[in-house]
């Protein structure tokens, strides 16, 4: 929890692992499940996680077009849509009881290392030009935990003031 929280700019407090967020069938099937929902510090909003493993490729191998325009991978792209269906899902079943305005939805998914100059100019791309879904690949994150790290033990001397 400590770990996942560092993906926020602000305070949260883990709600729920595996917590429902809406679109059972009327026989009881079907209902959707985000791996982790957080709750923001000040009670008055939701984060929706969701997690795919590492090894998840960001993009696809081949160009879409010659000689510098990568497709994203199926994982990718079905990650979002499934944060999305979530998001959805939890504002029309939770959105009215639980005091929630737009809810985060954050993927983490993949690595970034391993891409070539153009699929990572591709990924930024994409990424740049989602709206309702934040991606966080895993090297991303251990560098982010790395850095604190370092101020923490006192590794870094700096400070941006």
């Amino acid at each position: 929890t400590w770990t996942l929280s560092h993906l926020f700019p602000y305070e949260v407090i883990l709600r729920k692992g595996k917590a429902y967020v809406g679109s059972k069938t009327l026989e009881n099937e079907e209902g959707r499940i985000v791996d982790f929902l957080f709750e923001n510090g000040f009670k008055d909003n939701f984060a929706l996680l969701e997690i795919k493993p590492p090894s998840n490729a960001l993009l696809k191998n081949h160009a879409y077009r010659e000689p510098d325009v990568y497709p994203v991978s199926d994982e990718l792209s079905g990650g979002v849509n499934q944060c999305l269906d979530q998001k959805d899902s939890f504002m029309r079943q939770h959105g009215q009881k639980y005091q929630s305005l737009d809810p985060k939805a954050i993927l983490v998914i993949g690595r970034k290392t391993g891409l070539n100059t153009n699929q990572a100019k591709c990924y930024e791309l994409y990424r740049a030009n989602l709206k309702n879904v934040d991606l966080v690949t895993y090297d991303e994150l251990r560098a982010k935990l790395k850095g604190l790290h370092d101020v923490i033990t006192g590794k870094v001397k700096k400070y941006i003031s």
